[in-house]
């Protein structure tokens, strides 16, 4: 018995010395990691803008009739992009891939002015009621936003991988919106201007985006490699809103003043989109 079980450990050990070692090769792009990235940032969005103006006359008030608008504008901005990075990722599982990374990304982000006007005629017998409404938009983006990726991926070889982007960046949106109203009436044929009414809002909204991404990285050599993306993201929406009322008198010589009263008011909604391709590299430790 001692015999037969010392031939066999002999065995195991000749094998065993005979036995080519087959080494592992670690994952390029397991561990920490840094880099820069450089591209272009498309924004596009919708401009969803109401607006109302209206005047009143005399005491008793005689209610004119009101002018209202409602637009909705695309707007679109290209600009050149920039991003710093830093992470951590690992093969979790066979070629299965996870990371996770922060970042801060520098943008030009002002969409675009959005301008609309409108006019209305109103006439009865021997009146002649006009009036003109005008708004401008400008929305814009904070140029630089930072935030947090996962980058689940697969190994499509030892040296290349593609992942997907799911994450989250915070920014401050900025919409100034400013609508100008103004009237006039005809009776008998004498026209009177009435004063021009205005209302300019400012509005600062801390806004976040869902992003959503595909890429593809690839080892250059040892420690590091070089990838390109695409990023889509999705800002939540930002709303704005402003009135104004202006009163004044009408003169009419050997009578009383007449009381004169304006009202106008504006409601904005603002979506932006912005859609991001970058390459860039990354060096690991």
């Amino acid at each position: 018995m001692k015999k037969k079980s010392l031939g066999i450990a002999l065995s195991a050990a000749l094998i065993a010395a005979t036995t080519p070692v087959i080494a592992y090769e670690e994952c390029p792009f397991s561990g920490f990691y840094g880099g820069v990235q450089l591209g272009g940032n498309f924004l596009s969005g919708r401009e969803t803008v109401g607006t109302s103006g209206s005047t009143a006359i005399g005491v008793p008030v005689v209610s004119l009739e009101s002018i209202n608008t409602f637009s909705k504008r695309a707007v679109r901005r290209n600009s050149f992009a920039g991003e710093i990075f830093a992470g951590y990722g690992c093969d979790i599982w066979d070629q299965v891939y996870l990371g996770a990374e922060i970042f801060v990304k520098g943008a030009r982000a002002t969409a675009t002015n959005v301008d609309d006007a409108n006019s209305a005629i109103l006439t009865a017998p021997a009146t002649t009621l006009s009036q003109d409404i005008a708004t401008q938009v400008r929305t814009r983006l904070r140029p630089w936003e930072f935030g947090i990726d996962f980058r689940p991926g697969f190994l499509l070889c030892d040296d290349a991988l593609l992942y997907g982007r799911v994450g989250y960046s915070y920014n401050r949106a900025s919409i100034r919106t400013a609508t100008t109203y103004s009237s006039s009436l005809t009776v008998a044929g004498v026209t009177t201007a009435f004063p021009t009414n205005s209302v300019i809002v400012d509005s600062h909204r801390h806004t976040g985006a869902l992003r959503l991404g595909l890429g593809l990285e690839q080892e250059l050599c040892d420690n590091l490699t070089l990838r390109t993306d695409y990023t889509y993201s999705r800002y939540r929406k930002v709303n704005t809103s402003g009135s104004n009322a202006l009163l004044s008198a009408l003169v009419i010589p050997g009578a009383a003043p007449v009381p004169i009263s304006s009202t106008v008011s504006n409601n904005t909604t603002s979506r932006l989109i912005s859609h991001a391709f970058m390459i860039g590299l990354s060096y690991y430790w």
